[in-house]
């Protein structure tokens, strides 16, 4: 049975679905000519809570890597705004972030 859901609304002739299990999680994105934005939610088994990221991600080599907030799903406290104090150029990673290779 699926943990998580997505929908695109409205698409061309129908809404368009996908879905995601509790070992897999989901991504998905929206994206222009000048980036994308990026969602990922996934189960924290050790916290029992399902978790979310937003991100700002290049899309066919234009926009900037730099995560806008993460936080666990269906809550506002707690939410990591301090993260997103990535300098332009670099790439967040699970450490912190890092310069981006060009």
């Amino acid at each position: 049975m699926s943990h998580f859901y997505s929908e695109i609304m409205p698409s061309h002739r129908k809404n368009a679905t996908s879905r995601g299990f509790k070992d897999d999680g989901l991504s998905a994105y929206v994206a222009s000519w000048s980036g994308r934005i990026e969602t990922d939610v996934w189960h924290d088994d050790s916290a029992g809570v399902d978790r979310f990221r937003v991100s700002l991600k290049p899309h066919h080599g234009h926009g900037v890597s730099f995560m806008l907030v993460e936080g666990v799903v269906g809550q506002t406290k707690g939410l990591d705004f301090n993260k997103a104090q990535v300098p332009l150029g670099h790439l967040v990673t699970d450490a912190g972030y890092e310069e981006a290779s060009q």
